[in-house]
């Protein structure tokens, strides 16, 4: 049984990687874009120099998180107009788990990008080295946050199921994450903690400034857990609702 999720896995890598190959454009557009965004809200908010460590924290928790809300939606309305959608609902292996699992492909090939500009940055603004273990935190304390963010992407799959297309939507939705939460700032208010990478950005800048987190940790993982039930919950709902009427053909 894990030797065939194991290869499952394998098969997966290569689909992604023959897939960066062939779509080598899209792939240097979305770095540029990605490369545009960071250095833009470096450079045109000047008091986020002041503590380049800080932000660099919080832009990882971000970056993580809108990949994997962005890819879980539109893994599935691609899947959904191409004809994939069904057979994979046919596969042995859950439709969930395959999306997730390209999912973190496509985290892994991005994190190459914000590696570069994470040294790219310490160089530049002269950030002491020393600084760079709470960053490399980052990353493993994102992982909770990208099971929650990938439910909000179910989410937003499941909605597309059912109205076809919600690309310009999710993409002003991924913008408004970047200023309503605490990527740019310190958390202000409460009900931002809601947003699943929120509070992993407190912890990990806690652990840095050597404050303590321990409850933070619980809510976190929690909140994380909840965003991925409710999406799992939602996109299982939507594709009943599809296979009870029979109008997966009308994309």
């Amino acid at each position: 049984m894990i030797s065939k999720y194991l290869t499952m896995i394998k098969y997966q890598i290569i689909v992604s990687f023959k897939h960066n190959i062939n779509y080598k454009l899209n792939l240097i557009s979305e770095g540029a874009l990605f490369t545009a965004t960071y250095f833009g809200l470096i450079f045109f908010n000047t008091n986020l120099q002041h503590d380049i460590t800080m932000f660099i924290i919080g832009f990882i928790f971000w970056s993580i998180g809108v990949i994997a809300l962005g890819s879980s939606s539109s893994l599935i309305e691609s899947n959904a107009k191409n004809g994939l959608l069904e057979l994979k609902m046919q596969s042995e292996f859950p439709i969930v788990f395959i999306n997730f699992i390209v999912t973190l492909i496509i985290i892994m090939t991005r994190l190459v990008t914000l590696l570069i500009l994470i040294t790219l940055t310490f160089v530049m603004f002269k950030e002491q080295f020393g600084n760079i273990l709470p960053v490399m935190f980052s990353f493993i304390i994102a992982i909770p946050a990208i099971f929650g963010m990938f439910g909000i992407g179910l989410i937003f799959g499941g909605i597309t199921i059912a109205e076809k297309s919600v690309g310009s939507f999710l993409m002003i939705f991924q913008g408004v994450l970047l200023f309503l939460g605490n990527t740019t700032r310190p958390m202000i208010y409460s009900f931002e903690s809601l947003i699943p990478y929120v509070l992993g950005i407190e912890i990990t800048r806690n652990l840095y400034t050597g404050e303590t987190v321990p409850m933070q940790i619980l809510l976190y993982i929690v909140i994380n857990l909840l965003w991925f039930g409710v999406g799992c919950t939602v996109f299982q709902y939507f594709i009943n609702r599809e296979r009870k009427y029979g109008i997966f053909d009308t994309y």
